[in-house]
């Protein structure tokens, strides 16, 4: 009895790891900034900005292509990927950010401008063991804040952050999506907390 017990363990072991397997997911990221405003952003007065969109610099990766997922094995078994362009879930972010601590978005007539270059923008679902892997979500972004009135560069800020989960079945596209949107998060919380970002929208200059 306790022969076949262990057998079915076994074997429901790999059923679940099996099944959890999966290939190719394209995950729908989204970020929505707090509903009341806080950090750096939000102490200062609204500024008129116009928000540039931002570059994707990633080496080697494909415009909507975040990472790979991989079995026990430690072998690919599809890609990562997301329904927009990752320079298009960035820019927006920034600007749902910039909006929600109460500045103006606007086409032309701007006293500032904010661009930047998206340099890791990236989640991998490494094995660790037979039966337990990790999601790896990292971004790296610049942002560069320059005067209408100039064109003047008047600061740079840099804003990398990583965020990890652990799962004993091969992750799927909820956890993929909320570890990698931890990490979008954490970023847009730096750049609405920088001080000197902050001074420099307020600046106009």
């Amino acid at each position: 009895m306790l022969q076949h017990f262990k057998l079915f363990g076994l074997a429901g072991l790999a059923a679940i790891t099996l099944a959890g397997c999966g290939g190719h997911v394209a995950l729908k990221i989204d970020h929505t900034p707090p509903s009341a405003p806080t950090g750096a952003l939000a102490s200062i007065s609204p500024t008129a900005i116009k928000v540039l969109d931002f570059v994707d610099q990633r080496p080697g990766m494909e415009p909507l292509l975040l990472g790979k997922r991989y079995d026990s094995k430690q072998i690919p078994k599809g890609d990562v990927t997301v329904q927009r362009p990752v320079s298009e879930i960035v820019t927006q972010a920034v600007r749902a950010e910039l909006a929600a601590a109460g500045h103006r978005l606007v086409a032309d007539g701007e006293e500032v401008m904010v661009s930047g270059v998206i340099k890791d923008f990236s989640v991998n679902t490494p094995s660790v063991s037979t039966l337990a892997w990790d999601v790896v979500a990292e971004v790296g972004l610049v942002v560069e804040i320059r005067s209408a009135a100039t064109g003047d560069t008047l600061v740079t800020g840099t804003y990398v952050t990583k965020a990890t989960a652990r799962s004993y079945i091969n992750p799927d596209d909820k956890l993929i999506k909320s570890t990698f949107e931890r990490a979008l998060g954490e970023a847009m919380k730096m750049i609405r907390s920088d001080d000197a970002i902050a001074r420099h929208l307020s600046s106009r200059s």
